[in-house]
């Protein structure tokens, strides 16, 4: 009825209507059907007859929705990403954005022009590169090298700090599986904490150098070859080389032990060498990760 009443509805300025329905089978399936219905009128504009044609397209129907279902899945996979990100058309053009990308642009109070879809990112690099942002040129230029396959991966380090926190970001582009110019995915990845870490792990190893390399006492810092990696003052001094000269040299060879001459291969060779604590100390600590003290060597 409701469609009968749509196709008296119809004037000769619109002589045609589409519309789709659902029914179910006798056997309790539902099908969809498009209906297309074609109305002709006299030269008074009266209607005279009308044709229907109807057909059934559950299929893609299906189609449809098994694709809608997929967009949905794969934009909420992209939006519990813990990081930015953003795709781009061949062009550089911003085609989606993930939430925590609009979020941070809400966040740092970023103008739509810099993070929304529709706006060419290179633009933005470009913009940015002129107002003295750090490394937004490079990026920029990274991007396009994605795009065109110059390059299939793109990564760069830089710092965003904001008025009242200190932060480094890693900006990663990723291609598409496709020919160039080809479709990338930028993403940017808030790595402050780690650097946070690293700045205190250089700082701690700095410290940590200092003591080692102004100690009273002779240290020297060895590798499972028993080769000498660091050597402090005082020891060079003791040993009367430069520190320098003495890398490289195993445990023995440093300080001219005269047993390391007993053998061509040199320290840790000969037979006295078998018998030497240190050596043996060196080894055993390396094998089970236990400390040795009060050794006595001549």
């Amino acid at each position: 009825e409701p469609t009968w009443a749509r196709i008296q509805a119809l004037t000769p300025e619109q002589p045609v209507l589409t519309s789709e329905h659902c029914l179910q089978r006798n056997d309790g399936k539902w099908r969809w059907f498009e209906w297309t219905g074609t109305a002709f009128f006299d030269d008074n504009g009266n209607m005279t007859h009308a044709i229907g044609v109807g057909r059934d397209h559950t299929e893609q129907k299906q189609m449809e929705q098994d694709l809608q279902d997929m967009d949905l899945f794969l934009e909420s996979t992209l939006n519990s990403l813990p990081y930015n990100l953003a795709v781009l058309d061949n062009q550089g053009e911003i085609v989606f954005v993930n939430q925590p990308w609009k979020d941070f642009a809400e966040k740092n109070d970023l103008k739509a022009e810099y993070a929304s879809e529709g706006i060419n990112y290179l633009s933005v690099c470009v913009n940015a590169a002129e107002e003295s942002s750090e490394g937004a040129e490079l990026f920029a230029k990274g991007i396009r090298e994605v795009i065109s396959g110059e390059r299939n991966f793109f990564s760069l380090e830089y710092p965003c700090h904001s008025l009242d926190e200190q932060r480094w970001f890693v900006g990663q582009v990723t291609p598409f599986f496709e020919s160039p110019p080809r479709r990338v995915v930028v993403d940017h990845i808030n790595i402050t904490e780690h650097k946070q870490l690293e700045d205190q792990l250089q700082s701690a190893m700095a410290e940590l150098f200092a003591i080692h390399e102004n100690a009273p006492v002779l240290m020297l810092l060895v590798d499972e070859d028993r080769r000498l990696q660091r050597v402090n003052t005082t020891a060079a001094e003791f040993v009367g080389r430069d520190a320098h000269e003495m890398l490289g040299l195993r445990g023995g060879e440093a300080p001219r032990c005269l047993n390391h001459l007993d053998d061509p291969q040199g320290c840790g060779f000969g037979e006295a060498c078998q018998s030497c604590q240190v050596r043996r100390a060196v080894l055993d600590t390396f094998a089970d990760r236990k400390s040795r003290k009060n050794l006595d060597a001549w």
